[in-house]
């Protein structure tokens, strides 16, 4: 299990092309790794979750299955042997063993942590005034009063579409777990907020823009979403 951050240009690639740039790698490396059968083999690799587009991952997971055992792979010389084959952007920053038979890694993620920025722009909402609106944006005691609502709230409804494209409406309230302002808002209104949320069995849980939606209409104003970092995954105790 090697854990991983992506920052960046490398922010600015699809998940796929996170794989792929991965798979290169290790076929350089030379490392025993473990392929599928098939007439296109392929690494045995799994993420624990994908990153979106324009994101850092900062705390970021993934399994490798390689055809020898822990006892005879030393796991330090075996990280710092593919990271010779991977950018600098793409950082491994820990390696240990865990069974090949034990829950996949998906099912071990339970929460994440995110960092990001929200930007009053020039004009409210629907050409109203924001509440409590300085030069800048919303004062400090208006943020906080949008964030404590949203903490409070019986549910936090979200409209989305399924696998299929049916349109679907669910309750993300539960996902909610800590949500806080890190600093008073900069001159210009920027507000930089931290974000805790739980990640049920499907892989889902919240995200930024979420929180930008739901504070903008608390706020009066529209949030543009700024530097968006997922600082960890958090995978279940052992």
């Amino acid at each position: 299990r090697f854990g991983f951050a992506r920052t960046g240009s490398l922010a600015r690639i699809s998940h796929l092309d996170s794989v792929r740039l991965l798979e290169r790698a290790l076929r350089r490396s030379g490392l025993p790794v473990s392929f599928t059968g098939g007439f296109h083999p392929l690494p045995r690799l799994q993420f624990a979750l994908s990153l979106p587009l324009g994101v850092e991952g900062l705390g970021e997971w993934f399994d490798l299955e390689f055809t020898e055992s822990a006892e005879r792979l030393d796991g330090e010389a075996t990280r710092r042997r593919l990271q010779q084959e991977l950018p600098a952007e793409f950082q491994l920053l820990s390696v240990e063993p865990v069974p090949v038979f034990g829950p996949s890694l998906s099912q071990e993620v339970v929460a994440s942590h995110w960092r990001f920025v929200l930007r009053p722009l020039a004009a409210p909402e629907d050409g109203r005034q924001g509440v409590g609106s300085g030069p800048g944006g919303p004062e400090p005691a208006d943020w906080d009063r949008a964030i404590g609502e949203l903490l409070e709230a019986e549910a936090l409804p979200w409209n989305d579409q399924d696998k299929k494209g049916r349109p679907r409406q669910r309750d993300c309230r539960s996902a909610l777990l800590a949500l806080r302002r890190l600093a008073p808002p900069e001159p210009d209104g920027r507000v930089s907020l931290e974000l805790k949320a739980a990640i049920d069995p499907q892989g889902r849980g919240l995200r930024p823009e979420q929180i930008q939606f739901w504070l903008a209409q608390r706020l009066g104003f529209s949030l543009e979403l700024e530097a968006v970092q997922r600082q960890a995954l958090q995978l279940r105790a052992c």
